[in-house]
């Protein structure tokens, strides 16, 4: 069973999900699902071409889900109690 991104957010949403951090998260485990997918397919093209077609989209998602762990990161905030 396939769930498109379209469908996952309207889950999340419903189950209220998406506040903040959580969409990143979404984001994050679709990114990483599609970048295992397009691995899985480039290890089982018999075609040179097809295959690094294959990697570079892996790479592309790889690339998306650094972006987003950076961001997620620099988007933390740290509350210090006042003395």
């Amino acid at each position: 069973m396939w769930i498109t991104f379209y469908e996952a957010t309207r889950i999340c949403a419903g189950r209220g999900l998406l506040a903040g951090g959580a969409a990143v998260e979404v984001d994050l485990v679709y990114y990483r699902r599609r970048s295992a997918e397009e691995r899985t397919a480039a290890a089982a093209s018999h075609n040179v071409k097809v295959r690094e077609i294959h990697l570079e989209l892996a790479a592309a998602y790889d690339q998306r889900t650094a972006t987003l762990e950076a961001h997620n990161g620099n988007s933390t905030l740290h509350l210090v109690p006042a003395a």
